[in-house]
Formats: structure tokens, sequence, C-alpha cells
């Protein structure tokens, strides 16, 4: 799936060729991703194979946090590396106002040297996507 090789070069700089040994498809507004191993595997109880890397939204393509876990890594561009603080912070599910001039757009969230995750920045302020499921309780910390 040529859109979506393109928009991760386009949009985080990750060569093209860290794709080549993926198959994708679409389904209901989803991309999915696969080893030729696991688009090869039958199985009737399998209702989708593969891993959601991203969704179309309606200004574009949106990544998912398990795409930027996996691909993350081989970004070049439109990262933000969080301190600890911050960490903790987008973990509970809060945004973060962050004094940067940097354009506007999904950002790669990186601690020490983890992909984390995903934020929209925009004005100055970095809106949370890590999924509810994936946050902490403040309990937990």
């Amino acid at each position: 799936m040529k859109k979506i090789i393109k928009y991760f070069k386009e949009e985080f700089d990750i060569d093209e060729e860290v794709f080549k040994d993926y198959q994708f498809y679409e389904y209901k507004d989803n991309i999915y991703i696969m080893t030729e191993e696991a688009k090869n595997f039958d199985c009737e109880k399998i209702i989708r194979k593969g891993i959601r890397i991203a969704r179309i939204v309606k200004n574009g393509i949106k990544p998912t946090t398990d795409g930027i876990q996996i691909f993350g890594y081989y970004a070049k561009k439109n990262i933000i590396y969080l301190n600890e603080e911050d960490l903790k912070k987008v973990l509970l599910g809060q945004d973060l106002h962050l004094e940067l001039e940097i354009p506007e757009g999904y950002k790669i969230l990186f601690y020490k040297n983890y992909p984390i995750g995903i934020g929209y920045f925009r004005n100055k302020k970095l809106k949370n996507q890590i999924p509810r499921s994936r946050r902490i309780n403040l309990i937990d910390i």
C-alpha cells in the first residue's frame, strides 16, 4: 500500500526499505500490516490478520500507538523527546504545553530511546493520543 509507506516517509522520514518485507491491507478505514507468513496462515477462527498501524481520518492518516512502537525507531523527524515528568503526564492522559517552534502535526513521542506513542502538536500544545487502555492511574505511580 503505497500511500501509507509514502506517509511514513514524508511525515517521519522512515525509509521505504523498512516496509519491504511486510504486506498491507485496508479494512474499514484501518490500515493493517503483516508478514508474509501471517498473510499465508490459514485459520477459520481468525477475524483479522496483522497489526493496525494507522487509521484513515477526515484530515488524512493517523498513526496508531502500535505502529509507532514498532516503526518509530526508524524515524528521523517529527520526534519529541519527553523527560520523566512529561512522560508521567502523558501516561496519565494529560496534554502538554511545550515551548517548541515546530510545525503542526503528529509527532512521535520518545522517552529515552523508546517510542511510546503519538501526539498531535499545535499552538504549543501536545494533544495526548495515547489510548485510554494504555494509560496509568495515579494509584499506579
